[in-house]
């Protein structure tokens, strides 16, 4: 009886993800066309006149994408951390760049290290709770097939979680604690109730590492039969020790301790206590800005834990139940993390050299970075597939995630939402080139000369929009974002689905018959002699 309004909550969620940005975004309009007879300093009032002088100085649309492009790459530098520095003479040679701005910093790299932890799971988890969907994914993190009460009790438990993070890191004092002690209490809940994955929303929080060490020896004492939906929880949790390098240093030692805990051992603690020394030396590279030189040790000494783990866990009887957090949040990673960044890097250095080119060249310059951007896919596509099949041959058991199966179902259900994992995966070097499109397509569409006049002339100096014409003109200038982004989307779907599987299989390369082709090769025991 209840699980048609279960599955209506579920969507409703779903639906709610979609709105609440476009809802923000035209909140925000609609406050700041309302500052515009605000006292003249203020920041109500300079933030009306930002916009009003933005839209005025438009002109065509190409000078509005160049404007747009700088302020949404100078955001970028900001969102990665590195705004305000330069890079080495010899990157910025390499694009002929006068400006001294980032290009590949350590602070992206440690960036991307905890976007390429958090993004695939996210879409494992949010597919699996709005579908209820089990693919080869889901299976190897222990999400089971179960009706949608149970999928919203998940996202309800997640919830909470993230509350309480929140709470932890706004609160001061005992408050920490007590709040922290509510974490550790969800997580609890979450293992004795099977509700799974419960902690990755919450992947952001920063006071989390207390909790997921607590909640580690929690799990281990009592989990029973929840014991590797718990560890799923407890292991994601672990993102929110902080930043970057130290987020997924923990992430993984909280994998490797659960791997131990459940099987008895006590060497989870250690595990544990060797994530807080990466926290603490992470932090003390970056206060001593020798960011550059922790990185460098750390990623060589992931790779070695990545190769040597499951050699030293696979023979413990709970290898099948937790090998896969090792899987996802070692192996993945480290090898996902490099590409983002060279992405990055790429992107960022194209799009500046077109703005100090000038003209038509930033809109050439990024046809350049989508076509370089589809090249990575299929080097990450090769890392990838080497790198699965490099872990499996460590442990010496049967795969964790079998490729011939996952391509069988790719090709026989390419849209299914159970291989949505896949592309999160693979297409994360495009996210720079999306933001790109949506930049030019936003552009496109805020450049069109009758609505630009109009917004401009409903916008009046020194005055407040009235408001009998502020919703209207606030949904225009939703309606423009919202277009951009999805005319963006569009044309990036319709560029790479060409490249791949149109421009390329013309020269005899089709990426999935490639990748069955690798995965038949199994380069790491031809390596190894087998």
């Amino acid at each position: 009886m209840l699980e048609p309004v279960i599955e209506g909550a579920l969507g409703t969620l779903l639906a709610a993800l979609v709105v609440a940005p476009v809802s923000l975004l035209f909140a925000r309009y609609a406050l700041i066309l309302g500052g515009g007879g605000a006292a003249a300093g203020s920041a109500e009032r300079d933030a009306y006149d930002r916009l009003r002088r933005r839209l005025a100085d438009g002109g065509p649309a190409v000078a509005v994408y160049t404007g747009l492009l700088t302020r949404v790459l100078d955001a970028v530098d900001r969102f990665f951390g590195d705004a305000g520095t330069a890079a080495p003479p010899a990157q910025r040679r390499l694009f002929g760049l006068t400006a001294e701005v980032p290009l590949w910093s350590p602070a992206a790299l440690d960036r991307c290290l905890l976007l390429a932890l958090l993004y695939p799971l996210l879409v494992v988890f949010l597919v699996w709770a709005l579908s209820g969907e089990v693919g080869l994914a889901e299976k190897a993190l222990r999400l089971p097939e179960i009706g949608g009460g149970q999928r919203l009790l998940a996202v309800a438990v997640a919830a909470g979680m993230v509350g309480a993070f929140i709470q932890s890191n706004r609160a001061t004092g005992w408050r920490v604690w007590a709040w922290l002690g509510v974490a550790c209490a969800v997580v609890w809940g979450g293992v004795k109730i099977g509700a799974v994955a419960v902690a990755v929303a919450g992947a952001g929080a920063g006071a989390g590492a207390v909790a997921v060490a607590v909640a580690v020896a929690v799990a281990g004492a009592g989990a029973g039969a929840g014991a590797g939906a718990g560890a799923f929880a407890v292991a994601v949790a672990g993102a929110g020790a902080g930043a970057g390098a130290g987020a997924f240093a923990f992430a993984f030692a909280v994998a490797v301790a659960v791997a131990v805990a459940f099987a008895g051992a006590g060497a989870g603690a250690v595990a544990v206590a060797v994530a807080w020394l990466v926290l603490w030396l992470e932090g003390l590279a970056r206060r001593r800005r020798r960011q550059a030189l922790f990185l460098s040790l750390f990623l060589p000494a992931v790779l070695l834990a990545v190769v040597t783990a499951p050699a030293a866990l696979a023979p413990l009887p709970t290898w099948t139940k937790t090998g896969s957090l090792l899987l996802f949040f070692g192996l993945l990673t480290a090898i996902n993390a490099p590409f983002d960044w060279l992405s990055l890097g790429l992107t960022r250095g194209l799009l500046r050299r077109g703005i100090e080119m000038g003209g038509l060249w930033p809109l050439v310059l990024a046809a350049v970075d989508l076509v370089a951007s589809v090249v990575l896919i299929v080097l990450l596509t090769v890392a990838m597939v080497v790198g699965v099949q490099a872990f499996d041959l460590a442990s010496g058991r049967d795969p964790l995630l079998p490729l011939g199966d996952l391509f069988d179902g790719i090709a026989a259900m390419p849209l299914a939402a159970r291989h949505w994992w896949v592309y999160a995966l693979l297409l994360s070097t495009q996210f720079p080139s999306l933001l790109n499109l949506t930049i030019a397509a936003t552009a496109l569409f805020r450049g069109l000369p009758p609505l630009a006049r109009w917004v401009r002339a409903s916008m009046p100096d020194g005055a407040a929009v009235p408001v009998i014409n502020r919703q209207v003109v606030a949904f225009a200038l939703t309606g423009q974002v919202v277009l951009g982004f999805v005319f963006g989307v569009v044309v990036e779907a319709a560029v790479v689905y060409g490249m791949l599987f149109v421009v390329l299989p013309l020269f005899g390369f089709e990426l999935l018959e490639f990748a069955r082709a690798l995965a038949a090769l199994d380069l790491p025991r031809l390596a190894m002699g087998g």
